[in-house]
């Protein structure tokens, strides 16, 4: 597991839903007069989903660092010009937005070869373990 994409995950966790009330509570008259508030909850809730996700990639970040990076890069770049423009009402921002969801979508791609790979390496061990029980079995007899 890596630690320091661990810390980063559960910041990132953190920051959403802060991020979250403080829209709804402190926020929440800019917001709603820019006309944005549900791009305010979207903003925030891709950003939730893909920290809790990266919360459990941390675990695999050694295999497929790559589906890491690219989720934390969809998380700034997506909800970050999303959490801009609701508060700037800059809408050229929102030209920002589907390059973090191009990185959303890359990221889940590979994190779908990480959990391949996994199930790879699960397997080679069940097999490793197959072999040297079976040694065990027949040295035992010897």
């Amino acid at each position: 597991m890596s630690i320091l994409l661990f810390r980063i995950a559960a910041a990132l966790c953190f920051l959403a839903v802060a991020l979250g009330a403080f829209g709804a509570h402190a926020l929440k008259s800019t917001i709603e007069s820019h006309g944005m508030l549900e791009v305010w909850n979207k903003a925030v809730l891709y950003h939730f989903i893909h920290a809790v996700a990266l919360l459990a990639l941390s675990r695999f970040a050694t295999i497929n660092p790559k589906a890491c990076f690219l989720l934390l890069a969809g998380i700034i770049l997506f909800s970050g010009s999303l959490y801009l423009m609701a508060l700037t009402n800059i809408r050229w921002l929102g030209a920002i937005t589907p390059l973090g969801g191009l990185c959303f979508l890359a990221g889940w791609g590979l994190a779908g070869d990480s959990a391949a790979e996994v199930g790879a390496i699960d397997a080679a061990r069940v097999e490793a373990l197959a072999a040297a029980s079976a040694d065990l079995r027949i040295a035992a007899e010897d």
